[in-house]
């Protein structure tokens, strides 16, 4: 695996093809609080994603496919979807896997909620991380 400072120069980068600057300090800050978070997750989820995928996946936050979303949800993120009100989101509830936890501490069967959010391309993209 790449060290963190490699992980943050490559996704800078990626994410900056044209730019001659190095990156900012605070990309670098970012990168080591997502890799401490990495850090936590459970071993299988850390054997279906390395660090460069977790940290890739995140880097893009603000857009979100339905797939990606669901990840962030089983890694401990709160997700929105533009479609959602200002404050509305969910996260993975702590106590049972097949769970959702929103905004209202309302529970809602994981199958539920996404049973509503299909059949319709706008529902495939457009999440991010809160």
């Amino acid at each position: 695996m790449n060290n963190i400072i490699q992980v943050a120069e490559q996704l800078y980068r990626e994410a900056n093809p044209t730019s001659t600057m190095e990156p900012p300090s605070l990309v670098y800050e970012a990168i080591e609080n997502r890799y401490n978070r990495w850090l936590l997750l459970t071993k299988e989820q850390k054997d279906a994603y390395d660090f460069l995928s977790y940290a890739r996946i995140l880097n893009s936050r603000n857009n979100l496919t339905k797939k990606q979303a669901k990840l962030c949800l089983e890694w401990g993120y709160r997700v929105s979807h533009k479609r959602f009100l200002k404050n509305e989101w969910i996260s993975q509830y702590k106590n049972d896997k097949n769970l959702y936890l929103d905004e209202h501490n309302n529970i809602i069967k994981k199958r539920n909620f996404w049973k509503y959010r299909q059949g319709s391309l706008i529902w495939e993209t457009h999440y991010f991380i809160i």
